[in-house]
């Protein structure tokens, strides 16, 4: 197994470990940078994916929590797998193993340098052969700070996380 890269935040919701990235401890006004959120789920559970034909279940969703200087621009979600679900002998979408979400944030123009706290609800209903799991609401937060003389390409950072997004 890789050696994994220590996360900037983390957080647990029942079998499922949430880790947070940050491409960039330092951005520009009207920069972009990237956090990617990864949902380790114990084996045996799974999420669920979107399944609008089933009213009933919760999807996974990664929300960053938008304010008026960082805003979310774009968000990239997993893939999820199509698979009968055992309690409810019907085919959902799912996710199981490690899943990765990647949300783009734009920092404002006219951001005053300083400290900013990014924040991400991430919300999960974990089930696993026999039984579903409250959903739950998780919130995970990090920090950015806003500096006019920010590298303009966004930093090196988590390398090995960031680069399975860019093939």
């Amino acid at each position: 197994q890789k050696q994994r890269t220590a996360a900037d935040a983390s957080a647990e919701a029942g079998p499922v470990t949430i880790q947070a990235y940050i491409s960039q401890l330092r951005a520009a006004p009207r920069q972009t940078f990237r956090v990617a959120i990864a949902l380790d789920i114990q084996d045996g559970w799974h999420l669920y994916g979107e399944n609008p034909q089933i009213d009933f279940l919760v999807p996974t969703q990664v929300e960053m929590v938008s304010d008026s200087v960082l805003s979310a621009h774009q968000l990239r979600k997993p893939e999820s797998h199509r698979k009968t679900d055992p309690i409810l002998n019907k085919p959902v979408n799912s996710y199981t193993g490690r899943v990765w979400f990647l949300q783009t944030v734009l920092v404002a123009e006219n951001t005053e340098p300083g400290e900013h706290t990014l924040t991400f609800r991430i919300k999960t209903q974990a089930c696993n052969s026999s039984q579903c799991l409250l959903p739950r609401t998780t919130e995970i937060s990090l920090r950015v700070t806003v500096a006019p003389d920010a590298p303009a390409k966004g930093g090196s950072r988590h390398t090995s996380v960031f680069e399975r997004f860019d093939k």
